[in-house]
């Protein structure tokens, strides 16, 4: 017994020092890489309510950037546009998102800065540090394979607002 918990650790050890085992969760970003995130590729569609959806097309991971083009319509009209770009960079993973009302008119002056706080296989989640208004934090889950989720939690909010999407075909 003793044999086989040393070989073990010994093979841990070693797979470590080799880098072929990554920890499941980087905390607070720390060695985290923009390939962990390439499981948000993909065309995505939720209901709002009332007629309304929203549609998020992620492309795939090239250049250090995952980008994506979003969408909300509702009563028959596009309502929101926005862009956001992943970033990886020196200091780590951020997350830069800016928004348009109808006719292209920018929601801020400047776009939202997200830094990576945690990420796991099939879930990350980015912190607006400092914020006293709007987004305290943004989440992406895919709890299955034909499924995405947009886990959003405002400033002052005990808990994130969930959107259900799923494969926009």
């Amino acid at each position: 017994m003793l044999t086989s918990r040393r070989n073990l650790l010994c093979l841990a050890l070693g797979l470590a020092l080799t880098g072929m085992l990554t920890p499941a969760v980087a905390e607070d970003g720390a060695g985290a890489t923009l390939d962990q995130l390439s499981w948000m590729t993909g065309d995505w569609r939720g209901e709002l309510g009332n007629g309304a959806w929203i549609e998020e097309r992620w492309s795939q991971v090239a250049g250090k950037s995952l980008v994506s083009a979003v969408r909300m319509v509702g009563g028959g009209r596009t309502n929101m546009l926005e862009f956001i770009a992943i970033e990886e960079e020196a200091d780590g993973i951020v997350l830069r998102l800016q928004q348009w009302n109808a006719g292209f008119k920018p929601r801020s002056p400047e776009p939202m800065v997200m830094k990576l706080k945690e990420v796991e296989e099939g879930r990350v989640l980015f912190v607006n540090e400092g914020a006293t208004e709007g987004m305290a934090t943004l989440g992406y889950a895919r709890p299955a394979h034909d499924q995405f989720e947009i886990h959003v939690t405002m400033v002052g909010a005990t808990q994130a607002n969930v959107l259900q999407l799923s494969v926009l075909e």
